[in-house]
């Protein structure tokens, strides 16, 4: 009799190639197997898996937190990576009216098999039959026929969407104080913390895989419910699925949790990242930089002799400074100013940024909004990078930081729509004022020279690499053009077209040709307006 293979015997190499093929859920399972198994797995993945700790607004994750903070020391120093998911886990089915819509272009046989299942409920659950008023005919075994007088308009679909409905309550409120204060006594058992990121799932996942693993800890009835039906596995029931609206806001999730970070001692988190959120936000629920805080937002419990702004700055300046003092890059989506109007900068987010190499500056997308990012005058002098993504910049302010931090800063990088129009002359009389202020090594800037309705724009691009100061310094320059939609994201870069040059003579040159004698930009639909309208809007001035 051939000896038992298991996969405790199989050796390593292979173990790691079965690996390759196993989801983060099924790879941790596996050791759980056994202890031999276990010392095979490839403990690099392990680390990277246990190094990185999510956490939902829910009142769920309030005790996933506090059981967090109940293990071992050696455990929790793994941790150097917190994400804060703002999308809600909890889910809920459609509208009736496109759960209608979808069944009625459905095929036959899933009408078919949406009748058995509606069918075959009622006769598990008798004591629920009183209130349906659809009477369903038994049908024949392996049947792929609806009985006679029903059909897919029929009553019995709307009762069995209705069955599924009322297995879904909608989630409760949760107790913001509760898991921020839970948050707190967890951050002061990180003593390697090095990341805090915020992210949406965005779109909500609807892959089966991905529903099943939110539904099982977040939506228990639901859970329950599939488990006691099994026969709903036949239906594309996750399609019908979609998810609820987030349980806090952003500034409300970001001010909060660098506060926690702050008042619970860490002393080694290098990077604040902002990843993977919606398109298209609200603007009210970016993070004011003139606040900057929570004394306001009643998610934490702040003594009443603080909750004023300046009592409240006051009194944890110095944990900010001591917690975010390796801070090296954060990144930030914030709301802003009108443009006339001035800005005081909040205390707490200077002293936050105070050391940083790296800042990102992103608004929510708005092509016809009145306000402006205005730049904090004031020395950073670690800052070698600034980045501002699809955020109204007020340039005036944006010269002022370049010169103010002239011996630090070297990359900057202006992507999606940073201005208002503007023209050859004014683009060319920025960029000669920025090279007289600062010697960078990077700058890329999309100028947005028209706009069109909704939320559609043409730029003219640069993309200058290598000292632009310099003599004899080898520097690329190049000047390029992209007319976008109102159905693209806004990546400009994205089917540009580009002219090269190699002096800063040549590259003006090549700014002031972009539409005359020079480069015309494509567009993606040409027979379409909207490439009319481009093709007038390059052309019709040479100056513009």
């Amino acid at each position: 009799m051939p000896p038992t293979v298991t996969l405790s015997t199989v050796p390593p190499e292979l173990i790691h190639g079965i690996c390759d093929y196993l989801s983060d859920q099924d790879f941790l399972k596996l050791q759980l197997v056994s202890a031999a198994l276990y010392s095979k797995l490839p403990h690099s993945r392990l680390d990277k898996i246990h190094s990185r700790r999510m956490v939902r607004f829910t009142d769920t994750e309030t005790r996933k937190l506090k059981r967090l903070a109940s293990n071992r020391p050696e455990k929790l120093s793994r941790i150097n990576h917190l994400v804060f998911n703002l999308t809600s886990p909890h889910v809920r089915f459609i509208p009736e009216h496109l759960f209608s819509h979808w069944a009625h272009s459905s095929s036959l046989s899933i009408g078919v098999k949406m009748f058995n299942f509606y069918h075959n409920y009622r006769e598990r659950n008798p004591s629920e039959r009183k209130s349906e008023v659809v009477e369903a005919s038994q049908l024949e075994p392996g049947s792929e026929q609806l009985p006679p007088g029903q059909d897919p308009g029929s009553g019995y679909l709307l009762a069995f969407f209705s069955i599924l409905q009322s297995i879904i309550q909608p989630p409760p409120k949760f107790d913001q104080k509760a898991l921020f204060e839970a948050l707190i006594e967890v951050l002061k058992l990180l003593p390697n913390l090095q990341t805090i990121e915020f992210m949406e799932d965005y779109p909500h996942p609807r892959d089966r895989r991905l529903i099943g693993l939110l539904f099982e800890e977040y939506n228990p009835s639901l859970k329950a419910f599939v488990q006691k039906n099994p026969d709903l596995e036949e239906l594309p029931w996750v399609e019908w699925l979609r998810g609820t609206d987030n349980q806090i806001r952003f500034d409300t999730a970001y001010s909060t949790a660098l506060f926690c970070a702050a008042v619970a001692g860490c002393r080694r988190i290098t990077e604040i990242k902002v990843n993977r959120m919606r398109f298209i936000t609200y603007y009210d629920t970016a993070v004011s930089l003139s606040r900057f805080s929570t004394y306001d937002t009643n998610s934490v419990s702040i003594p009443p002799s603080l909750l004023t702004k300046q009592r409240y700055e006051a009194a944890y300046l110095e944990h900010y400074q001591r917690a975010f003092e390796n801070l090296r890059r954060l990144e930030i989506w914030c709301s802003g100013v009108e443009l006339d109007k001035p800005e005081q900068v909040s205390p707490l987010f200077l002293t936050t940024i105070e050391n940083v190499q790296e800042l990102s500056f992103r608004r929510p997308l708005d092509y016809r909004n009145i306000y402006f990012i205005k730049l904090p005058n004031t020395t950073l002098p670690n800052i070698r990078r600034l980045e501002i993504i699809s955020a109204r910049v007020d340039l005036n302010s944006l010269q002022d930081f370049a010169r103010t931090n002239k011996n630090s800063l070297r990359e900057l990088m202006l992507q999606g729509p940073c201005n208002d129009d503007m023209r050859k002359p004014e683009i060319i009389e920025f960029l000669e004022t920025m090279r007289r202020i600062i010697d960078l090594e990077i700058c890329q800037i999309d100028f947005v020279t028209r706009r069109k309705e909704m939320v559609g724009a043409c730029f003219l691009l640069v993309d200058v690499n290598g000292s632009w100061r310099e003599e004899g310094v080898a520097c690329r320059y190049r000047v390029g053009s992209r007319c976008a939609n109102r159905d693209e994201h806004f990546e400009p870069w994205d089917g540009a077209d580009w002219v090269e040059q190699q002096t800063w003579e040549e590259f003006i040159l090549g700014i002031k040709e972009v539409g005359a004698s020079g480069l015309v930009p494509r567009f993606q639909r040409s027979m379409s307006d909207e490439f009319i309208d481009c093709q007038d809007h390059w052309r019709r001035d040479r100056t513009w």
